[in-house]
């Protein structure tokens, strides 16, 4: 399956494999200022993918009633 998302590097959307294997490839979608927090949830036990999901969520500071996970 495949997910579009925003590549903060490049400023395009683009499609990428979904689950994603490894944090490297979800690093350019997710906000620098939350790797840490990317990296502290996979170190925990998260998936690569719900990890990343949070970290975005928790970037875009949305609602938990609008959160996915």
């Amino acid at each position: 399956m495949q997910k579009q998302l925003f590549n903060l590097n490049t400023g395009e959307r683009e499609s990428i494999e979904w689950p994603p294997e490894t944090i490297d490839d979800v690093l350019p979608y997710v906000p620098r200022e939350q790797h840490l927090e990317l990296r502290l949830l996979v170190n925990s036990g998260k998936s690569v993918a719900d990890a990343a999901i949070i970290a975005i969520e928790n970037a875009m500071r949305l609602p938990l009633s609008q959160r996915s996970r």
